[in-house]
């Protein structure tokens, strides 16, 4: 039923209600009156019946004028308005209230339609804003893809559960032997939301990983780590670990870059066993120099014959030498001297994590002396941590040391960094010994020994003891170091357009690997 029916039933109800009330009460008073007055007024009511109707039923008529006119003018509009509000607020923006019904009714209507189009001018003006952000935004992305095609490194891209949220083809050929074999194969362990420690080692990486949050938290030194790793056809690779932070400043995920430096350590190596050569070469023809000369010198009278002969031979020595130099120079004059991969890092950082790896895995207590822990070291700090906890092991075995210290120290050319404990000295025969051992126990450590770390280095060790202390020491001594120049504003990742990439994957808790099939 409508509403005008509704209360127009409503009206009629109240009528008649009206009218048997009125009734009843004349039934009443009419009952109580004296017999002969009561036949007097019913005569009376009978024969002049139009004075008591013809006003009741002209205040019926004006009741339902007016009620006719407040359902018309001010209760319809007003339902009307609801309708309209419902629809203005679910349905459509842009919907009006209807300017009907009453002076009040109408005002009301204006003032709401006049709100309704200042606030869906604004609602546009803001979809206008929001879209030319996304288009921006787009835009964006598109440029930063762009230049991550352009290089040759590989990129990837991960969140604290170490999970890969970016990567580009260069980093599959690279890591992934099934990208090689078949760039079209996507089964393998590098793709979207599946662990990076299916092809990054686990342990080098959370060390660096422990590294990158110290100087974040410490607002010191360079924001970035390295690691070196072999990839998936063998080839050496240097990673760069670079942090991404959050909107609070925090670690939020982090970006590893791969450099393919195969080529260049060969290189470097031959340099390296190529100067090796030139070196005992020109020794050997400087000694016989040497030593015609001296005895020319020593022999000032000596005949004739024997000094031509003596000429002759440091003219010879002269010429092979010439040539030799000239035959190695052309031949390898490309090469350069082999280095390890290394980084400037803090010696207190250092000294930490030698302390926390010593503490955990050794379950030995390593004091930290006061000295120059402002110093930088040029280093890879996890192999030199892997050194440190073989040199204490040895030391544990050998000699029950169940105690260490750490200083570090300084001249005009070279960092110390002493490991020093009470008790016996280690002979050097001892040392020589452990720098041929492997650093290895078990699953832990690195595939090198000790010697080869130092050579990677540019470092020796040796040492040395206290007497009246009762203190012995190891003295790693490496070239002097300086802290590098922070760099300001924003870094621009380069490398090949990526296969998948959502930037709002960092507030992600966790990934699907299902999505790398799509």
């Amino acid at each position: 039923m409508k509403l005008r029916a509704k209360l127009w039933v409503l009206y009629l109800a109240a009528i008649l209600l009206v009218l048997l009330i009125i009734s009843a009460s004349l039934l009443l008073y009419t009952a109580q009156l004296d017999p002969v007055i009561r036949a007097q007024f019913k005569a009376f009511l009978t024969q002049h019946y139009l004075i008591f109707l013809l006003p009741l039923f002209f205040i019926i008529a004006l009741t339902a004028l007016a009620f006719r006119w407040v359902l018309e003018k001010q209760v319809v509009p007003l339902y009307r308005l609801s309708d309209a509000l419902n629809i203005w607020a679910k349905i459509h923006p842009g919907h009006r209230l209807p300017e009907e019904g009453g002076e009040v009714v109408r005002r009301f209507s204006k003032v709401f339609n006049s709100v309704a189009a200042h606030f869906e001018d604004l609602q546009e003006n803001l979809e206008s804003k929001i879209s030319d952000a996304r288009a921006d935004l787009e835009e964006e992305k598109n440029t930063l893809a762009a230049l991550i095609e352009e290089l040759n490194e590989g990129v990837v891209v991960c969140n604290l559960e170490n999970r890969i949220l970016l990567y580009n083809q260069k980093a599959r050929l690279l890591l992934d032997r099934a990208a090689v074999e078949d760039p079209a194969d996507r089964g393998g362990p590098v793709g979207l939301g599946r662990p990076i420690y299916g092809v990054v080692d686990q342990k080098r990486l959370s060390h660096a990983l422990g590294n990158l949050k110290t100087r974040l938290n410490r607002e010191e030194g360079s924001h970035a780590a390295q690691l070196v790793m072999y990839g998936a056809t063998q080839q050496l690779l240097r990673c760069q670990v670079i942090p991404v932070r959050d909107a609070a400043g925090e670690l939020g995920g982090y970006i590893l870059v791969f450099y393919d430096i195969t080529h260049k350590v060969k290189v470097d190596s031959h340099r390296s066993m190529l100067l090796k050569s030139l070196t005992e070469g020109i020794r050997s023809a400087l000694a016989s120099i040497r030593a015609a000369i001296e005895t020319l010198t020593a022999f000032p009278a000596m005949d004739d014959a024997k000094r031509v002969q003596f000429y002759r031979v440091i003219g010879e020595e002269a010429a092979q030498l010439s040539g030799f130099i000239h035959q190695t120079a052309s031949e390898f004059s490309e090469h350069f001297k082999s280095q390890w991969p290394l980084e400037n890092i803090p010696g207190g950082e250092l000294i930490g994590a030698i302390r926390k790896s010593a503490a955990e895995k050794l379950n030995l207590e390593v004091d930290w002396l006061p000295g120059a822990e402002e110093l930088w070291v040029r280093a890879e700090s996890y192999s030199l941590v892997q050194a440190y906890l073989y040199m204490m092991r040895q030391l544990q075995a050998r000699l029950n040391v169940g105690h260490f210290r750490m200083q570090l120290a300084e001249d005009r050319l070279f960092n110390y960094l002493d490991l020093s404990w009470e008790g016996a000295p280690i002979s050097l025969e001892l040392l020589e010994t452990w720098k041929r051992g492997a650093l290895m126990e078990g699953e832990d450590g690195i595939a090198l020994t000790l010697q080869e770390l130092l050579d990677r280095h540019d470092a020796e060790i040796w040492s040395h003891n206290d007497s009246p202390s009762n203190t012995c020491a190891l003295r790693l001594a490496m070239p002097r170091s300086v802290a590098p120049q922070l760099l300001q504003g924003k870094v621009v990742l380069e490398g090949e357009r990526p296969e998948f990439y959502d930037f709002s994957l960092f507030h992600q808790p966790g990934q699907t690997p299902e999505l790398d099939q799509r």
